[in-house]
């Protein structure tokens, strides 16, 4: 029997789930709870069932309207897919802003074909910690080839970003600990930091300044709120000065109107200060 992931329309709001797998653990729960209006304004008609994308990992690209200056590279959740955070990207980007949102590998270890940045032991209840250090590296590799290329075309590092939704996320924050380029900024929504065995001996000090925006809702049922602030602390603690977190109650694990806003502002701020730098430089 194939097992397929379907994204359904159920009790207003979405869930994803999989034909054969129906446990109650992080497996069925994953895409929690989403109304119509935090599906990032899509108007989605109910009832909805998508089948997920099953071909090899690609990048989507979204050109910036006007001459492009920056970058933006955006990571997808696990389970999910590129084209679920175009329309974030398209509402927090500047039109200078050319847009990059990598796909994740399709991965067969878990109890149904599913895309992630690296595998989780989704039955233990320490999934959150990293069991596959290979995956999380081949990963790595790939965002900071990808930054390397954007240098390569002529974009400045700091005005190069990276963002993500929570393993997106988790990816993100590894990146900004261990990246050999000084960017602009990172961003981590409902996200946590996977790995955190391996610092500070993997640390690379090249963004103990740059700045950091984490968000995530008070009532996350996926990747509970006190693992996000701890991850925030626990990067402070490391020496990042730069690091925010912002907290919004009565969320679930998705980005509200709020966060987008909040992320939208952060950016803004990102980029006028990556502008006084290259100016100065």
């Amino acid at each position: 029997m194939k097992e397929t992931l379907v994204l359904l329309w159920v009790n207003n709001c979405f869930r994803l789930t999989c034909s054969r797998f129906t446990s109650n653990t992080l497996l069925h729960r994953y895409c929690c709870r989403r109304t119509k209006d935090q599906v990032f304004g899509r108007k989605l008609q109910s009832p909805a069932v998508f089948t997920a994308r099953m071909s090899s990992s690609s990048v989507q690209i979204i050109s910036s309207k006007k001459v492009q200056d920056s970058t933006l590279i955006l990571l997808h959740g696990f389970g999910s897919s590129a084209s679920d955070l175009v329309p974030l990207a398209e509402s927090v980007a500047p039109p200078t802003t050319k847009c990059i949102l990598p796909e994740a590998p399709l991965r067969t270890d878990a109890p149904f074909p599913v895309r992630a940045w690296f595998s989780l032991d989704l039955t233990s209840q320490l999934w959150y910690r990293c069991s596959d250090k290979e995956g999380l590296e081949n990963t790595l590799n790939r965002i900071f080839n990808l930054v390397k290329d954007e240098i390569e075309r002529g974009i400045s590092s700091n005005r190069i970003f990276i963002g993500g939704f929570s393993q997106g996320g988790a990816v993100t924050l590894n990146c900004m600990l261990r990246s050999p380029f000084q960017l602009g900024g990172f961003i981590a929504a409902s996200s946590w930091l996977v790995g955190e065995e391996e610092y500070p001996a993997k640390l690379s000090s090249m963004n103990l300044e740059t700045p950091l925006f984490m968000g995530h809702g008070e009532d996350d049922s996926v990747v509970p709120f006190a693992l996000g602030k701890h991850s925030a602390d626990f990067i402070r603690s490391l020496g990042f000065k730069n690091v925010e977190f912002h907290k919004y109650p009565r969320m679930d694990h998705f980005i509200s109107e709020q966060e987008r806003q909040d992320i939208e502002n952060f950016l803004s701020g990102c980029f006028k200060l990556s502008s006084k730098e290259t100016a100065f430089h």
